[in-house]
């Protein structure tokens, strides 16, 4: 169809101004037609195409917020859960690891009073 667009074209007298306005135009509606046809293949094989998107969306939520959360929970849980309870059960705010009673240990010191002092007004 362009040799016989370029043929009909270049065998009448115009110029090289509408030639070109008039190839432009050809490509145009060239690509609405395909436009056209492969919204009526979209149109057709709707359900197919939503079936991988969802299967791809699937997947991508697979992975992200089951295998890759799984992976980083286990991995940074463990530590985070380590770091928590050692906070908690040791008083590293006084930058020595002293043992806090009212956590169960019996270790008394001075600086797990104001612990003692938490546990008598939760008490």
């Amino acid at each position: 169809s362009l040799l016989i667009l370029f043929t009909w074209i270049f065998h009448r007298n115009i110029s090289t101004f509408q030639a070109t306005s008039l190839f432009f135009l050809f490509l145009f509606l060239l690509l609405l037609l395909l436009l056209f046809f492969f919204l009526l293949f979209l149109y057709f094989f709707y359900f197919l195409f939503y079936f991988f998107l969802l299967f791809h969306l699937f997947l991508h939520l697979l992975f992200h917020f089951f295998i890759l959360n799984l992976l980083l929970y286990s991995f940074f849980g463990i530590i985070f859960y380590i770091q928590i309870h050692l906070l908690f059960r040791f008083d590293w705010f006084w930058g020595l690891s002293r043992c806090c009673p009212w956590l169960g240990s019996c270790c008394h010191s001075r600086s797990c009073s104001w612990h003692l002092f938490l546990s008598n007004l939760l008490s």
